[in-house]
């Protein structure tokens, strides 16, 4: 990640989410989140194009879905969207919505109850 580019043109928010896309790549996805928060800061500072911006909340939002964060995850998708509107986003934030149920579905499953009412079942068919 080029530091010497960086002290050319500290406030570029291109060169930042490029930067987090690195990180992203480099499945370093905590910075690729730093990356892009400070991205996001210094787009609405300078008043960067709504799309820059956007672009920085979706990569934001695709290494919250890598870690899991989907509450989180989806929240970043919404703002991108809020910023510029593009059926990519739509897509991956449906996509994450469905995930973000599933992950809430299985936390609340209880293996030891799942067991217990297996064990009635073969006992009732036994009888």
């Amino acid at each position: 990640i080029n530091a010497e580019y960086m002290g050319l043109y500290p406030k570029d928010i291109l060169f930042l989410t490029n930067k987090a896309s690195c990180y992203f790549e480099m499945k370093n996805f905590e910075e690729s989140i730093k990356v892009c928060d400070e991205a996001i800061r210094i787009g609405e500072e300078l008043q960067a194009s709504f799309e820059s911006i956007a672009k920085a909340f979706e990569k934001k939002g695709n290494a919250l879905v890598k870690l899991e964060k989907f509450a989180e995850a989806i929240d970043a998708y919404e703002k991108s969207l809020t910023n510029n509107r593009t059926q990519s986003v739509i897509k991956v934030l449906r996509a994450t919505k469905d995930k973000y149920e599933k992950h809430k579905k299985l936390a609340y499953i209880n293996p030891e109850k799942k067991k217990k009412k297996k064990k009635k079942k073969k006992k009732l068919c036994v009888d």
